[in-house]
């Protein structure tokens, strides 16, 4: 009987022996790839590597924006605990290496740690979702916290920026735990405001629909998942890591950034016994370089012009033949250098008024209503209609700046005389021909296509009564932009062709297209804004004579727009065009509030036309 039991306590034991060597076989042999495998996440950590980013040109080869390195140093919090004195020694040796005081790094490291449990909290909270995260007080969820949090602590966040060289090799040569230097490419933009809405500036991706929506997961997705695996590459994913590089925000680091901003290089490294080690790399791939179509030395011109003024308002230079745009400038405006100069301010320095800015036209639309009459009604050359400095329209009397006899077309285009155009846009529209439709037919209402982002439409509602044609005829009540009156101004020097305005030099634009004008309508229309800015009487006569651009056959416009508030100065317009043996320009001046365009508009013009055409 005792036997019996005894070989039943041994066939117990050899079975309970025999069951524990099964499982261990099977750990070691069936499911040691899978343990294998999450030993060896463990022991991964990922990294991106930022490319350098392109360069920026202007036409003449400048250098208008690029990536110099800078050297930072990065605080990796579980690492500095574990070292000799732990966080407080790491931090102490720190403030004296680098002169930053004791409190601000005290301050940056609870900013960090705050930054870590809003980290920590999401990873959460996206586990609950999904129904990944084990039961509430159990092991498993210990563990899976524990991991968690580890993983967060592990991770470098920048603490020191923008090292002195001595002071980045004192920090690599101390090799403190916790600490480490980690160089980056910052972006400089070497002449600073100048050009800054065009250049635009760069910043953090933050939000999730702006980070989908740029393909930035995408792209880490194809280079990383097959190396790290589905689970670990969407433990990434809802990282901050893909987004710690900076993106472009505005202008053309905007428009342009996936060129720019090239390709993340990505290293995976495994901890091992002498450091750790690299398994996995691929380099990053630099930005293409960037070549404008700006004029530099047109460009600073044009600001400086603005900003002697001082008062908002917009230039913008365009070559006719092509829509290269040779400089567009917007006053006032912001430094990309310096982030807190982007925060808004008197005026809005961050909106680009060349090409978000809309005006009326004022008088500058006036060259539109006469080739609309040139085109639509017969003999409309020849036809004189009197000034008389005012004439009644549905009850109302509406002036005229001047007091002028008889005039046809090239002459009231000389001397810019409103009744004229009044009732010029009247016999259009009692001869069933819309000068709206001619004023869509040169785009006056509608985004021109440049490559730069944030571009508005103009607003052209309908004239229904003969007082709301009459005020178009002149440029109001309706609105623009300087972008669109350069490029308007353009199909009267290139012959009648609306071009596409762009930045990059190498742009595929579309081809330019006829909006449809006569050859004797462009003659009629270019005499008068020949003779508007050449001969005696002149809109612009006094500001453009003797400045010798005789050579250059200058036309151009004045506008004196209303802004629709009583007692406020006009915005000061002057769109003109010129050419030179190899050269030719077309520019779109707005300053607002600050008179008549011939005493301020035009003089700018002037000042412009002899820097593009090296006239002392």
């Amino acid at each position: 009987m005792v036997q019996n039991r005894i070989r039943l306590v041994g066939v117990v034991i050899s079975l309970s022996i025999l069951t524990v060597l099964i499982t261990l076989s099977r750990i070691q042999v069936q499911q040691s790839p899978a343990y294998r495998q999450v030993a060896e996440e463990k022991r991964r950590s990922t990294w991106t590597v930022r490319p350098r980013r392109g360069t920026i040109y202007d036409r003449n080869g400048v250098v208008l924006a690029r990536d110099v390195t800078r050297f930072d140093v990065d605080f990796i919090p579980a690492t500095a605990q574990e070292g000799p004195g732990g966080t407080d020694a790491a931090i102490d040796w720190l403030a004296r290496a680098t002169g930053t005081p004791r409190a601000e790094l005290d301050r940056r490291i609870a900013d960090i740690h705050e930054g870590i449990d809003k980290a920590y909290r999401k990873e959460i909270r996206w586990l609950a979702n999904r129904d990944l995260l084990a039961p509430d007080s159990s092991r498993a969820r210990a563990r899976q916290e524990v991991r968690l949090l580890e993983r967060l602590l592990r991770k470098p966040y920048p603490l020191v920026r923008d090292l002195s060289p001595d002071v980045r090799d004192r920090v690599h040569t101390a090799q403190i735990p916790g600490l480490r230097i980690t160089p980056r490419p910052q972006r400089v933009y070497p002449h600073g405001p100048l050009a800054a809405h065009v250049l635009g500036y760069q910043g953090q991706v933050t939000t999730e629909e702006t980070y989908r929506r740029r393909g930035i997961e995408d792209f880490f997705r194809a280079k990383l998942e097959p190396v790290v695996g589905e689970r670990k590459f969407e433990q990434l994913a809802r990282s901050t890591l893909f987004r710690s590089a900076s993106y472009g925000m505005a202008g053309v680091e905007l428009y342009y950034d996936e060129q720019l901003r090239g390709y993340h290089g990505v290293e995976v490294r495994r901890g091992a016994r002498n450091g750790p080690e690299t398994v996995y790399d691929i380099a990053p791939t630099a930005g293409a370089d960037l070549y404008l179509t700006l004029d530099v030395r047109l460009q600073q011109a044009a600001e400086d012009a603005l900003a002697k003024t001082g008062k908002p308002g917009a230039i913008v230079a365009l070559d006719p033949r092509n829509g290269e745009v040779l400089a567009l400038a917007s006053w006032p405006t912001f430094n990309p250098n310096d982030r807190t100069s982007l925060v808004g301010g008197e005026n809005a320095p961050t909106l680009c008024r060349a090409i978000a800015g809309t005006y009326p036209a004022g008088s500058t639309i006036k060259p539109v209503g006469a080739i609309a009459a040139l085109q639509e009604l017969p003999d409309f050359a020849k036809m004189h209609f009197d000034c008389g400095h005012e004439t009644k329209i549905g009850g109302t009397y509406m002036h005229c700046m001047g007091t002028h006899n008889s005039l046809e077309v090239t002459e009231a285009l000389k001397r810019s005389c409103n009744i004229f155009f009044y009732k010029t846009g009247i016999a259009l529209k009692q001869a069933e021909n819309d000068l709206d439709v001619w004023l869509r037919k040169f785009g006056v209402d509608s985004p021109t296509g440049i490559d730069l982002p944030g571009e508005k439409d103009g607003t052209l509602p309908e004239a229904r009564f003969l007082g709301e044609v009459a005020n178009h005829a002149i440029g109001q009540a309706f609105t623009t932009t300087p972008l669109r009156m350069a490029t308007i101004f353009s199909a009267l020097a290139n012959g009648g062709l609306q071009v596409t305005p762009h930045l990059r030099r190498d742009a595929q634009t579309p081809a330019p297209r006829p909006i449809g004008i006569s050859a004797d309508s462009l003659a009629a229309v270019r005499a008068g804004l020949y003779q508007a800015a050449n001969v005696r009487g002149g809109t612009s006569f006094r500001a453009i004579s003797r400045a010798g651009l005789d050579a250059f056959n200058v036309h151009g416009k004045t506008g004196s727009a209303e802004t629709g508030r009583a007692g406020e100065k006009t915005h000061s317009w002057y769109v003109c065009f010129a050419d030179g043996p190899d050269q030719q320009i077309c520019m779109a001046i707005v300053v607002e509030r600050a008179g008549l365009g011939g005493a301020v508009a035009a003089p700018i013009a002037k000042g412009l036309l002899q820097t593009y055409f090296g006239v002392e």
